[in-house]
């Protein structure tokens, strides 16, 4: 019987930070049943969702140009957890499906995200 672990989800990583990006990557295909994507920017991640179509966004919270909250207000109403290094934060009216606190533990990431997801 298949359980929620064996189901495929499309992860869409909006990470700035090339090291973090290729650990995130890294960490998500421990997991067999994630499809993951990155980009390096909230540009970048608006242009392409809607051509990847991701059931769910683990976005940065702090990149230049458009920076996390916004790019979340903009692709919303679609699921996005944040990432952030951050202790507080004001997310405003932005609805997020929880926190993954950097750093991480890339051995439970995979996991945590379906929890959120």
């Amino acid at each position: 019987r298949r359980g929620p672990a064996d189901v495929t989800m499309r992860v869409l990583v909006v990470e700035d930070d090339p090291h973090l990006r290729k650990l995130t990557m890294f960490a998500l295909g421990l997991d067999a049943e994630l499809v993951v994507e990155v980009c390096s920017s909230g540009e970048e991640a608006i242009e392409r969702i809607a051509a990847q179509k991701p059931d769910i966004v683990l976005l940065d919270l702090e990149m230049p140009g458009i920076g996390g909250l916004e790019t979340a207000r903009r692709i919303a109403p679609l699921a996005v957890i944040i990432m952030s290094g951050k202790e507080k934060f004001d997310l405003g009216e932005i609805t997020v499906r929880g926190v993954i606190k950097k750093p991480f533990d890339p051995t439970t990431l995979a996991a945590e995200v379906r929890r959120l997801a």
